[in-house]
């Protein structure tokens, strides 16, 4: 219906333009110059925000004048693409320009003497370019890798893969082969789908009252609702699903529904793994269909689009790349961990099928995933044991990387209770491989250095954890001992002489000294403070400490230009509030802070620190260090100190409009820490955005003891874990909700400085 719907319109609108244009020749001299609808104007495929490109052929010998005709063609409101060419030149602009040889092929006569190349066969050009057809397979390489098609969440349907170009390719390569028979380059179930995409095509146009060829993710429902589609029924799932199709009809030879791909062969295949890596037989499972007819599950999966902007795939696509990244990973052979323990990599293949097979159930797809995993295994007769392997492996997929990155990876508790459940370093090693993979399929920034950072820390402790099974506070004592005895054997920490004692009078009195400030600190600091910091970085803040008896603060910013960021430092004695200070006077120098690490003494000294992205200024970093120390003695607030950068802010920043506004959320959980409440903040990056979640924290007299702050584009997912000014988790129902009702009304705040002050 759509494509006969998309096949009347777009004749109509050629037929319209050309009554419309024709009054652009009527001054022109017709034995002088003649006109050619070409491109989608040519073969009558106009869409309401296409190009009109019309093609003037002069001869050589004649002067004309087309300014009045292009005049009026702009006149009329058409977006004219206007070629001029002479007669005569014709094959030497064939010879120089593929796009133009190309375009001739579709020419089609409007006005004028006729020119005889463009009257009969085109197939004159093939002899001009004799590698008609290999330029036009390297430049379908080139448009696929800029431009979205099938299995990308937002495909192009006129330039991505499988859309209408490579269909208009296969035909213009046939019409080089036998001119008479071109259109039958294109089988009759290609024709369809390739009217069903000059519909879609034509459906986006109207449906967005502009020129856009992309499904992008936010204009999806737009689409649907002009469509009056009824909820179910979906405009993107359906063109993708063309577009895959077209993808599966270039197969150069599609089985015979008796060569299909049996369960046997099929898991001989799978079983074979570690000899044959089986990501390039999956793909051409999925290209013949033969994946859809294995697990009918798959079937729903394919051309899926959520609202997930960070998702650059649709499911069965990003399931098939997190295979051939695992392959790629396994064949490369590098890792933070010893990978030893993974004995079936059959079964971790099968794990990142199944993995992602959940989505669109309308149910948890973890949950979801694992029981279609079982049921499929099942009936293909494997035992119990790599059942329960592989259900594990689904259902906790997202385990180690939700921890990684929204939790605290230094807190014992936590990597006490993780490695309890997952329980052995076998599924350890298979969940990290898999996790790994899945993260670097989601798309080509997914996997950055920083998450890679956080998972492999805690995959490492992790796996110290899963052999020694320590208790949670036997695990932090020794995490203690462990950093102890690391720092001691730091040169200048351990002994008697030390480089620290030189010059002085009495290096004895001055290692005593030093022995005392290590063993002060050891006794004042936890095991998370103590997994959070190196040694060396433990050791610089031991040295630094004693300064607070001549100093009120102590702040140190380090550069590290390699990696993009300085670090800020700042010792002091802890007071309410502070985090909230330290991040708005950051904020007001316009300072974007990448991460921070809170840490308290048990006798009130705070040591917190800040990372943030900047070319290192000294004279900024000066200014920082001002503003600090008169808000921390109080000569000025932190909100004064923003307001004074806002109206600077809001001149060069404008992500607080409503139309640029990201997702927003908070989940309050009391569940994943036995000390600490757990509040995300998810929220669109504003100047003064962790000040103003801070704030709210200390205003409803909530401690932050750490928290976990990163910014990707223009969105920020901070983690804090806080408890009450008596050290409590906050379990009282109002107090949570007022938390709840503060932060949501600091983060979806137009008017950003409304709640600064």
């Amino acid at each position: 219906e759509l494509a006969l719907w998309g096949s009347n319109l777009t004749k109509a609108l050629t037929d319209l333009t050309e009554k419309l244009t024709s009054p652009a020749f009527a001054e022109l001299d017709p034995a002088r110059v003649s006109a050619y609808a070409v491109g989608g104007y040519g073969r009558r495929e106009l869409v309401p925000f296409s190009d009109v490109d019309i093609l003037f052929v002069v001869k050589k010998d004649k002067e004309v004048d087309l300014s009045k005709s292009i005049s009026f063609l702009w006149s009329l409101g058409l977006k004219p693409s206007v070629l001029i060419r002479n007669l005569d030149n014709l094959k030497a602009a064939v010879a120089d320009d593929l796009l133009f040889a190309t375009t001739l092929i579709d020419a089609r006569h409007l006005f004028g003497f006729e020119a005889e190349l463009l009257s009969g066969p085109k197939t004159w050009i093939r002899s001009i370019r004799p590698k008609f057809a290999e330029e036009h397979e390297k430049e379908r390489m080139i448009r696929h890798l800029k431009y979205l098609g099938a299995g990308h969440q937002e495909p192009n349907v006129r330039d991505g893969r499988g859309g209408l170009r490579d269909l208009q390719d296969r035909r213009w390569i046939g019409a080089m082969d036998n001119w008479e028979k071109r259109d039958e380059a294109l089988s009759p179930g290609q024709w369809e789908d390739y009217r069903r995409l000059l519909a879609a095509r034509a459906i986006i146009h109207c449906a967005l009252e502009k020129r856009e060829d992309r499904l992008l993710l936010e204009e999806q429902q737009t689409i649907n609702d002009w469509l009056g589609w009824p909820i179910g029924k979906n405009f993107a799932k359906e063109t993708l699903s063309t577009m895959k199709r077209v993808v599966r009809s270039f197969d150069p030879a599609p089985p015979d529904p008796e060569s299909r791909v049996t369960i046997t062969e099929f898991l001989n295949r799978i079983g074979a793994a570690d000899e044959k890596p089986p990501a390039t037989y999956l793909r051409r499972c999925d290209e013949t269909g033969d994946l859809g007819r294995l697990i009918p599950e798959w079937t729903r999966i394919e051309c899926l689009t959520r609202n997930d902007p960070i998702h650059l795939f649709t499911p069965e696509e990003h399931t098939l790349r997190a295979v051939e990244h695992l392959d790629a990973m396994l064949a490369e052979g590098r890792f933070p961990i010893d990978i030893a323990a993974l004995k079936r990599r059959d079964l971790l293949t099968l794990a990142l099928l199944f993995h992602d097979i959940g989505k669109g159930s309308g149910r948890d797809h973890e949950v979801r995933g694992r029981e279609i995993a079982e049921e499929t295994m099942e009936r293909w007769g494997y035992p119990p044991g790599d059942i329960a392997l592989v259900a594990f492996l689904v259902n906790e997929h997202l385990l180690l990387s939700s921890n990684a990155f929204m939790r605290d990876v230094h807190d014992p508790s936590l990597i006490h209770d993780v490695a309890k459940r997952i329980g052995d370093i076998e599924k350890l090693t298979m969940l990290y491989l898999l996790t790994v993979a899945d993260i670097r399929a989601v798309n080509v920034e997914s996997f950055s250095e920083w998450k890679a950072n956080l998972l492999n820390t805690l995959t490492r402790r992790l796996y110290r954890q899963c052999q020694a099974y320590l208790p949670t506070a036997k695990l932090a004592a020794d995490i203690l001992r462990r950093r102890h005895e690391a720092v001691l054997r730091l040169p200048g920490m351990g002994g008697v002489s030390r480089e620290s004692t030189e010059g002085r009078s009495d290096p004895l009195m001055a290692s005593d000294a030093l022995d005392m400030d290590i063993e002060r600190h050891f006794a004042n600091i936890d095991a998370r403070y103590a997994l959070a910091h190196s040694p060396e970085q433990i050791a610089s803040h031991i040295k630094l400490i004693p300064r607070l008896t001549a100093e009120k603060t102590v702040i140190e910013h380090h550069s590290h230009p390699e990696m993009g960021y300085t670090e800020v430092l700042v010792i002091t004695q802890t007071h309410h509030g502070l985090f909230a200070e330290i991040a708005g006077t950051l904020s007001a120098k316009g300072f974007n802070i990448l991460e921070a690490d809170i840490s308290t003494r048990t006798d009130g000294i705070a040591i917190d620190s800040f990372k943030v992205s900047d070319t290192f200024d000294p004279d900024r970093w000066k200014s920082f260090d001002r503003d600090l120390m008169r808000l921390l003695s109080k000569e000025i607030s932190a909100a004064a100190l923003i307001a004074e950068r806002m109206p600077y802010a809001r001149r060069n920043d404008r992500k607080g409009s409503a139309a640029g506004r990201k997702k927003t959320a908070i989940l309050i959980d009391n569940q994943s820490s036995k000390t600490n409440t757990v509040v995300e903040v998810m929220a669109p990056d504003e100047m003064g955005i962790l000040y103003r979640i801070a704030k709210t924290f200390r205003d409803c007299e909530i401690g932050i003891n750490s928290a976990i702050v990163s910014t990707t584009s223009d969105q920020v997912v901070d983690v804090f874990y806080v408890t009450t000014r008596s050290g409590e988790k906050i379990t009282d129902k109002t107090g949570m909700e007022r938390m709840e009702y503060l932060l949501r009304q600091i983060i979806s705040t137009e008017n950003s400085g409304a709640a600064i002050a």
